[in-house]
């Protein structure tokens, strides 16, 4: 059976599936809520490991930027200080022994 064009909307569309549910018979029934139970328990097992996988990588993601942060923050420290012992006119090699940068990146500096 066709529906008139006026009742093609969502509405409507929903009013019929749940007409046709009622004329299930007992055993239909009965499958048709067992489909949904599992249906339903896997949907909540899938959103429930999604928004796991989700806080784990944003954490992770949080580490990983902190880490990288806290490193780029004493990169940046050992280049101000070799850049200051280097205008003081230290010897490179010195200047190498004391920040752990190598002579050939004091030379870039």
């Amino acid at each position: 059976m066709k529906r008139p064009a006026a009742l093609q909307e969502r509405i409507f569309t929903r009013l019929f599936e749940q007409a046709e549910i009622a004329r299930y018979t007992p055993e239909e029934r009965l499958d048709y809520e067992d489909s949904l139970k599992v249906y339903r328990d896997m949907k909540n097992v899938l959103d429930t490991a999604e928004l796991k996988g989700m806080k784990k990588g944003l954490e992770q993601g949080r580490l990983q930027g902190l880490k990288q942060g806290h490193e780029e923050g004493i990169l940046d420290e050992k280049r101000k200080n070799a850049k200051t012992m280097k205008a003081l006119g230290l010897p490179w090699e010195t200047i190498a022994k004391v920040t752990g940068m190598s002579v050939a990146e004091i030379d870039k500096l």
